[in-house]
């Protein structure tokens, strides 16, 4: 519906199609579905991650914009709305299986809003992924991984991990603590969890954390390079039960690349009599 929602990334196409798709096609011709992971999103189906998150977002197929990026770590297809911001495509994430598995990121919320998203070069051979608003008189702005706001405005950054299936039918989930390594010194971001459930009101973890494992560093050492935080779920006054769960770490606003590590959920896995 747009030429703005198409662009090309080493001989394939991307586009955003009139039937609120995302899809690619080969050199060869073949045609993938390369949205399908959250092709609900995309048709405007209100769900719970959706509906959770407090956005509201319509994809209208002649507003969407697509711009394929490469600049050294930063390598993805950016899609769109038109308005608000966007979600994040990488095409070909190492690690996933099979390798050549798709690996979408959550929504991104821009800063005044996100109506142009466009990879040019500025110079040869450096490409710039370049973003407007759709607020009169605003700046274009430039995508820039070594800053850590919008425009000089601090963001808060967060994620949701889930659902996190730890047990079959029949299985019953006893857990302890969830431990994270976190990048920083005493670095203590917001976690909290929600039991049972694949949306709702999470519940924070009342307990300070400690740093994980207690009997290497107990009370008076510190890690020197960064943070491994455990947090108990016994602040609630017993162990969390649970069949899965979902998990959200907030960092808060700072100017600052904060990141996680590592994870791990503990607990005995209980089987009905």
């Amino acid at each position: 519906m747009s030429y703005n929602a198409l662009d090309v990334f080493a001989g394939e196409i991307y586009f955003f199609a009139s039937d609120n798709q995302f899809r690619v096609m080969t050199p060869s011709l073949n045609i993938t579905n390369a949205g399908f992971p959250i092709g609900d999103q995309f048709a405007n189906m209100p769900t719970s991650g959706a509906m959770s998150s407090g956005i509201s977002m319509t994809w209208d197929p002649k507003q969407v914009y697509v711009a394929s990026f490469q600049n050294g770590l930063d390598s993805a297809i950016f899609v769109g709305d038109g308005n608000t911001g966007w979600y994040r495509l990488n095409p070909r994430q190492a690690g996933a299986l099979p390798n050549t598995e798709p690996v979408w990121s959550p929504y991104a919320v821009i800063t005044n809003g996100c109506q142009m998203v466009v990879t040019v070069d500025s110079t040869n051979g450096v490409r710039k992924l370049l973003v407007g608003s759709q607020i009169q008189s605003q700046p274009i702005l430039v995508r820039d991984m070594t800053v850590f706001t919008d425009n000089g405005t601090q963001y808060d950054a967060f994620f949701e991990m889930g659902n996190i299936v730890l047990t079959n039918q029949g299985q019953l989930a006893a857990l302890k603590f969830c431990a994270f390594d976190f990048s920083n010194v005493n670095f203590q971001p917001t976690v909290s969890y929600l039991l049972n459930e694949i949306a709702g009101t999470f519940t924070q973890f009342a307990l300070n954390p400690v740093f994980d494992p207690p009997s290497l560093y107990g009370q008076t050492i510190t890690p020197g390079s960064y943070s491994p935080n455990r947090y108990y779920f016994s602040g609630t006054g017993s162990l969390a039960r649970c069949r899965h769960l979902r998990i959200r770490v907030d960092y808060g606003k700072t100017s600052i690349g904060d990141e996680i590590f590592n994870t791990n959920i503990f607990g005995r896995i209980f089987i009905e009599a």
